[in-house]
C-alpha cells in the first residue's frame, strides 16, 4: 500500500429537472456488497492504516494524525456516458473535522476526483492534478448530512456535461463534468479516523430511443418554441425553424443562429413520431455553430460546455442508428469541443478514433479532417513535433490520393510551426518552397505572392538580407487579376 501525505454552470432550468433524479436507463455494472472479498479489496492492518473486509462491511482505519490513505478497485466505467456511482458509509471513531469519502476517475494516487464529506456535517469536491489538490467545491455545511458517528449515503452522478452530487438521496450540489482516463474507484481517509462502507454500486447509462428523447428533453429545456396553430404540427415547425436556420447563412452572431437548429430539434422532439436523424442534424448544426461563436471567455465556454452536450447526444444516435457515414464527422466535432475547453488527451482520442474509421471506410476528407485536428490539438498543446508529424503523415496521405490542394495545404501548415512556432527558419523555407512549387503548378497566384512573402521573411530572420530582398521583389512583381 502506497501513502500519501497531503496537508460554467448549466442553466438553472435544467439544474432543477435534474433534482432527486438519477439515470433514465441504466444497468449496474459493478455491485458489492462485502459479503465476502472475492472482489480482492486491499486488506492489511500496521501502525499506520488497517482495512478488512468481515461482517457484511468493508472497514477501513487511518490511524496517523496527518497524512491520508486510498483503497480503490477497477471499474470498467465509460466516462463519455451517463454514470451513478453510490456507496453508504458509516463514520465509526477519530476526528469529526476532516473529510473522508468517495474517489472515482483514479488514474493514480495523484489523478482522481473525490467527493468528501467530515463527520459534522460538511461535504466538498476536488480532485488530484498530477499530485496538485484543487478545490472544485469548497467545504459546505448541509443539513442532508446525519452528523458524528453517522451512516450517509453518497452519490456521485454524471450526467451529460455535469456532475451532480446527492447525499442520502437529496441533491446538494452540482459541477461541469470533466474527461478522466482511470477507471479506478474507492475511498479515502484524512486524518485519524475509521468508516466501515456497507455497499458500492456503479451504473452505466444504456442506449434506446427513449432514453435518447428524455436526453434531448432536459438538454434542450431552456429553449421554447411556439406552439402548433390550425393544420400545425410540431414536425411542421420543426421544419419551419430548420429551413430558417438553413437560409441565414449569412447571420453574424453563431449563438443566436444555434438556437433555430436548438429550436428544431425542441419542436422534432415534441413531435408525435420524433425522427432521431433529424434531432442529430438540428444538434450537430447548433453544435458546429457554439463552437465557433464569439463572446466573452465564460460566454465562450458555456457555448463549449453546451457543445460538448449536443455532440455527446449526436455520437449516441448515430452509433445507435449505425450511421458510419457520419461518425466521422461526429468523432471530429466533439474532439473539437474537448480541445475547446483544454481536454487535449480526450480531444486525441476522439481525433484518432475518426481517423481509424475514415480509414477503414477509405473516407479521405474525414482522413485529412482527423489528421488537421490531430495536428492542431498538439499545437494547442505545445507538441509542436508531433504536430508536425501528423501534418507531414497528411501530406504522404495527400501524395497518395493525389490531391495537390491538400499537399499543398498541409506543407504551409508545417511551414508556419517551424515559422511561427520553433523559429526553425531553415526548416520554414524548405516547406514553403514544397508549397511555393505546387502554387506556381497550380498557378495560384496570390499563393504564389503569399509564399514568396514568407519566405523572403525567413530569410531576413536568418539575417541573408539579399535573398530576403530577392523574395520580396519577385513577390511584389506579382501583379493579381481584381
Amino acid at each position: 500500500m502506497k501513502k500519501y501525505i497531503f496537508i460554467f454552470i448549466i442553466v438553472m432550468s435544467i439544474i432543477l429537472l435534474l433534482q432527486n433524479s438519477f439515470l433514465f436507463a441504466s444497468k449496474n455494472i459493478f455491485t458489492e456488497d462485502f459479503t465476502d472479498n472475492s472482489l480482492k479489496w486491499f486488506e492489511g492492518n500496521d501502525d499506520e492504516m488497517y482495512a478488512e473486509v468481515k461482517n457484511g462491511y468493508y472497514y477501513f482505519q487511518h490511524k496517523e494524525e496527518d497524512g491520508s490513505y486510498f483503497l480503490w478497485n477497477y471499474v470498467e466505467l465509460i466516462p463519455e456516458k451517463d454514470f451513478e456511482i453510490s456507496t453508504t458509509i458509516t463514520h465509526t471513531g477519530g476526528v469529526n473535522d476532516y473529510g473522508y469519502g468517495l474517489v472515482w476517475g483514479m488514474e493514480d494516487l495523484g489523478n482522481l476526483y473525490s467527493f468528501n464529506i467530515s463527520d459534522n456535517g460538511y461535504y466538498r469536491y476536488g480532485k488530484y492534478v498530477n499530485d496538485e489538490w484543487e478545490i472544485l467545491i469548497g467545504w459546505t455545511e448541509s443539513n442532508l448530512l446525519r452528523a458524528y458517528n453517522a451512516t450517509n449515503t453518497l452519490t456521485v452522478e454524471k450526467k451529460f456535461s455535469q456532475y451532480n452530487f446527492y447525499i442520502n438521496g437529496e441533491w446538494v450540489d452540482s459541477y461541469a463534468f470533466e474527461p478522466f482516463i482511470g477507471n479506478n474507484i474507492g475511498y479515502v481517509i484524512y486524518k485519524d479516523q475509521m468508516i466501515k462502507i456497507d455497499d458500492l454500486v456503479v451504473k452505466q447509462a444504456i442506449g434506446g430511443a427513449g432514453t435518447i428523447i428524455d436526453q434531448a428533453t432536459i438538454l434542450l429545456a431552456d429553449i421554447t418554441v411556439e406552439y402548433p396553430g390550425y393544420n400545425e404540427t410540431y414536425r411542421t415547425i420543426a421544419n419551419s425553424y430548420w429551413d430558417e436556420a438553413q437560409a441565414a447563412v449569412d447571420m453574424e452572431d453563431n449563438r443566436a443562429h444555434a438556437v433555430l437548429y436548438l429550436k428544431s430539434a425542441k419542436a422534432e422532439i415534441l413531435s408525435d413520431d420524433p425522427g432521431l436523424n433529424e434531432l442529430a442534424d438540428a444538434l450537430s448544426n447548433a453544435g458546429y455553430l457554439l463552437n465557433t461563436a464569439s463572446g466573452t471567455e465564460d460566454e465562450r465556454m458555456e457555448n463549449y460546455e453546451k457543445a460538448y452536450g449536443y455532440y455527446d447526444l449526436v455520437v449516441q444516435i448515430d452509433e445507435m442508428l449505425g450511421n458510419e457515414s457520419l461518425l466521422v464527422n461526429d468523432y471530429v466535432n466533439i474532439g473539437v469541443a474537448y480541445n475547446n475547453r483544454g481536454y487535449y488527451d480526450e480531444a486525441m482520442t476522439y481525433y484518432t478514433k475518426a481517423l481509424n474509421l475514415a480509414k477503414d471506410m477509405d473516407n479521405i476528407d474525414g482522413i485529412f479532417a482527423a489528421y488537421d485536428n490531430l495536428g492542431l490539438t498538439s499545437e494547442n498543446h505545445e507538441n509542436y513535433h508531433t504536430a508536425i508529424d501528423y501534418y507531414s503523415l497528411a501530406v504522404e496521405y495527400a501524395k497518395n490520393v493525389f490531391d495537390k490542394d491538400e499537399e499543398k495545404f498541409f506543407n504551409l501548415t508545417i511551414a508556419q510551426v517551424y515559422d511561427l512556432d520553433l523559429e526553425e527558419w531553415e526548416a520554414a523555407i524548405d516547406y514553403y518552397s514544397k508549397a511555393l512549387e505546387i502554387a506556381r503548378e497550380q498557378q495560384q497566384m496570390a499563393d504564389v505572392k503569399d509564399y514568396l512573402y514568407y519566405i523572403s521573411d525567413c530569410y531576413y530572420y536568418l539575417y541573408e538580407d539579399d535573398l530576403a530582398d530577392a523574395y520580396y521583389e519577385e513577390a511584389d512583381a506579382i501583379i493579381l487579376d481584381k
